[in-house]
């Protein structure tokens, strides 16, 4: 294999993937866009550092579980001596976060679009015992199509009632121990305690959300989504104040079977579902942003406001 000093525009590393060019760095390594000449595709090569192999085995254990339209896809995980190396679906686009700094807001239906393909994405997610802890716009890549696809789990966490179903012991391990990951801003006030299951992944759809709409982050005391923003429904503002509750049972979602958030898509959304177990599971935000989808064209129904949300 190719050592990292190899690694540049034109060189050919893993005998097959031709370098195009340099998409982006950070903690965890470098990510570059390469052509595979065997298969004739575009792909996206993460590397990261010898030292955390392990830590890329995990993620690509837990992204090889993934099938879905709103998820990025693993290819490969060529893991011997030298550097380590992720090989996954390049989603040619841009991310939410490019997105947000050119247009600052979104409107409402575009807003709906986005959270529900997330929303579906997670769901998936969530139905295979895996966490994502970092849910914030870089994480979210937006295809050229327009489509939502949620990307990055080097932070995934297996929900602790599927550890005993999969040999993931290394992520155990650093799960038991409880640390603090993700992004601050996006994280719910139990994730920052080092606590957290896929409430807390919901919490952050909700931080995500408000952003798409108001451009702020809903932080200390804020004001209702459609007291900021045109065109926001009753469902769509309520749907994102329910996952913004600072209490995780307060967020309107019940763990059920193995700790799974089971959301079945109907419609192309993600609604209620009960699973084979008669367990009632219901997402949230899925469902109310069905509904403020469905009810994107009706005349919004304008409320006294409460006053400001205040989050401590």
């Amino acid at each position: 294999m190719s050592s990292s000093d190899d690694w540049h525009a034109g060189s050919v590393v893993l005998g097959r993937y031709c370098l195009e060019r340099h998409l982006g760095s950070g903690a965890f390594g470098v990510v570059w866009l390469a052509e595979d000449r065997n298969l004739r595709r575009r792909v996206a090569l993460k590397r990261t550092l010898p030292e955390r192999a392990l830590q890329l085995r995990d993620e690509a254990s837990i992204l090889a579980q993934f099938d879905h339209p709103n998820l990025v896809r693993v290819y490969d995980a060529p893991l011997e001596a030298g550097t380590p190396v992720l090989v996954m679906e390049y989603v040619e686009g841009e991310s939410l976060r490019e997105l947000l700094k050119r247009e600052t807001t979104l409107p409402a239906d575009r807003v709906v679009e986005i959270g529900s393909e997330v929303l579906r994405g997670l769901a998936h997610a969530h139905g295979k015992g895996v966490l994502h802890r970092d849910i914030k716009p870089s994480n979210v890549l937006i295809s050229s199509e327009g489509v939502a696809k949620l990307g990055d789990f080097g932070l995934g966490k297996l929900s602790a009632e599927e550890l005993s179903l999969l040999t993931l012991r290394s992520v155990a391990e650093r799960g038991a121990q409880a640390s603090v990951v993700g992004t601050l801003s996006y994280m719910a006030p139990e994730q920052k305690r080092g606590e957290g299951d896929e409430r807390a992944d919901l919490y952050s759809v909700g931080v995500l959300m408000y952003e798409m709409l108001t451009g702020r982050i809903p932080e200390g005391r804020f004001r209702d989504p459609r007291d900021v923003a045109e065109g926001v429904s009753d469902e769509l503002n309520d749907a994102i104040l329910k996952a913004l509750e600072l209490l995780p049972e307060d967020r309107g979602v019940r763990r059920c079977g193995a700790g799974r958030v089971a959301a079945k898509r109907v419609g192309g959304t993600g609604s209620p579902e009960r699973d084979h177990r008669g367990a009632a599971c219901r997402a949230s935000v899925g469902a109310p942003v069905r509904a403020a989808g469905e009810c994107r064209g009706r005349a919004r129904r304008r409320r006294s406001s409460p006053g400001p949300h205040a989050h401590r």
